[in-house]
């Protein structure tokens, strides 16, 4: 299990951050420009960053697998270009997939998604 996860109170505190980090975002992309208010961009950013959060766990995963000593620069410089391609694939696929599922919803702004798009 990873360190941060065997811990109730890193677990809190790990997962407060990545709300914490959302929530900047949000209002990031609602400040941005028209068509992205506030509560829309907390609806499409703050859960998809708490996914990713736990996503980026997996680089612990990685570096265990590949420590500096016995590996050579390209093999450790690959395999976490790797893993960057792989998880970065993932939060996309999964923030499409959630955005799918809010513009289903019907107390959804649809025009929401068009601001993400454009962007």
């Amino acid at each position: 299990m990873h360190p941060i996860l065997a811990s109730g109170q890193r677990r809190l505190l790990y997962l407060a951050s990545w709300v914490l980090l959302g929530l900047l975002f949000a209002v990031a992309w609602s400040a941005a420009g028209p068509g992205a208010r506030f509560p829309g961009a907390l609806a499409v950013v703050v859960p998809p960053s708490v996914f990713y959060g736990f996503v980026c766990l997996s680089a612990w995963y990685v570096c265990r697998a590949t420590p500096l000593a016995a590996r050579s620069a390209v093999r450790i410089l690959g395999t976490h270009a790797g893993a960057a391609v792989v998880a970065t694939a993932l939060r996309m696929y999964v923030w499409e997939g959630w955005l799918r599922v809010l513009v289903g919803s019907p107390a959804f702004d649809a025009g929401v998604l068009d601001a993400y798009r454009a962007r």
